[in-house]
């Protein structure tokens, strides 16, 4: 079944939640998905303060890999991958949709950001990186693979 996100039209950066295709219909008073792509594509919010976008999270599968479950502040349980993959651990295990912030990628857990590279660089390759900076081998900061990774410093302060 394919399902949105809901961002928070003020703050895109705030996930307020997922809806499937046929709520969207009924929502919109739409009679087909195309239709409801199209309003989707011209950005009108829906309900006047959502922004939908398609979510490509599903029912991927992370244990094909090494991986780890951490815990937020929350409630929530996440499991992060050595390829930097980052999953919700519940019944489906959604993938979360990393994005672009202040060059990092980063995903957002808990209604707090964290750059994917730190996840899995303490989580996967086990390291404390607590004041440190993360590079990466092939400088491409959108591979963020456990193989990928280095400690190239310390933070100054």
């Amino acid at each position: 079944m394919k399902t949105f996100l809901m961002l928070d039209k003020n703050d895109i950066t705030k996930v307020c939640g997922t809806i499937t295709m046929a709520e969207l219909i009924s929502g919109m008073g739409a009679k087909q998905s195309s239709t409801v792509y199209a309003l989707i594509n011209e950005g009108r919010p829906y309900q006047d303060k959502y922004i939908i976008i398609e979510s490509d999270a599903g029912e991927t599968s992370y244990r094909s890999e090494k991986y780890k479950v951490f815990m937020t502040r929350g409630e929530d349980r996440f499991i992060v991958t050595e390829s930097g993959k980052v999953f919700i651990e519940g019944h489906r295990n959604k993938q979360l949709k990393p994005f672009w912030s202040k060059g990092r990628l980063v995903v957002r857990c808990d209604k707090t950001m964290f750059t994917v590279a730190r996840l899995v660089a303490e989580h996967i390759n086990g390291w404390n990186i607590e004041g440190k900076c993360i590079g990466f081998k092939d400088g491409n900061p959108g591979n963020v693979g456990a193989k990928n990774l280095m400690i190239i410093g310390v933070n100054e302060k």
